[in-house]
C-alpha cells in the first residue's frame, strides 16, 4: 500500500540530491526509516500554482490549479515519486458574482460600477473599492478607508 501525501506548497529543497536540486517528496524520508530512494519525478514533476484565464463575454473565466500529488514509498526499498495534477474550474470574473461551469452560468455584473474576488458566488461578495468616488441622493461621496462591501437590506 502507498501513502499519498498531497502538497500544494512551494518545493522543498532536497535530500540525496545533487545540490540545489529542488524535491517535492523530501517529506517522505521520516515516513519509511529514512528512506532517501527518489524516483526522478520527484525533481521534475513537481508544481504548484493559480491561473486564471481572461473573462469571456458572459464574465466567465478558467482557473486552473496545479498540486503535486506525492506518493511515500511503504518499504525500505521502495521509491518515492510525485506527479503534477492539474484542476480545471470555471468561476465568474473579477466584477461579477454567481455560478459558472462549462454548460451554463449565471455570472452578473456587480452593481453601481462595484467589483468582486474570482469566484464571488452571489452579491454580497460584490464591492467597492477604496478610494471609489460616485453620487447618490445625498450628493457626492468617496470610499476611504477600505473596500465598501455590497449588503443586502431586510425591512420588516
Amino acid at each position: 500500500m502507498k501513502k499519498i501525501i498531497s502538497v500544494s506548497v512551494a518545493l522543498i529543497m532536497g535530500m540525496g540530491l545533487a545540490h540545489g536540486a529542488l524535491n517535492c517528496c523530501s517529506q517522505c524520508v521520516n515516513q519509511v526509516g529514512g528512506n532517501t530512494n527518489f524516483d526522478s519525478s520527484c525533481t521534475t514533476k513537481c508544481c504548484s500554482g493559480t491561473t486564471v484565464g481572461q473573462p469571456d463575454a458572459n464574465g466567465v473565466v478558467r482557473v486552473e490549479v496545479k498540486k503535486t500529488e506525492v506518493i511515500c514509498a511503504t518499504s525500505s526499498s521502495g521509491a518515492h515519486t510525485a506527479t503534477c495534477i492539474t484542476s480545471r474550474e470555471y468561476k465568474c470574473a473579477a466584477g461579477y458574482y454567481g455560478t459558472a461551469s462549462v454548460l451554463s452560468n449565471t455570472c452578473k455584473k456587480c452593481p453601481d460600477g462595484g467589483t468582486s474576488n474570482v469566484g464571488a458566488a452571489n452579491i454580497t461578495g460584490c464591492f467597492l473599492p477604496n478610494g471609489s468616488t460616485g453620487a447618490d441622493d445625498s450628493g457626492n461621496f468617496t470610499i476611504d478607508g477600505g473596500a465598501c462591501m455590497y449588503n443586502i437590506l431586510v425591512i420588516g
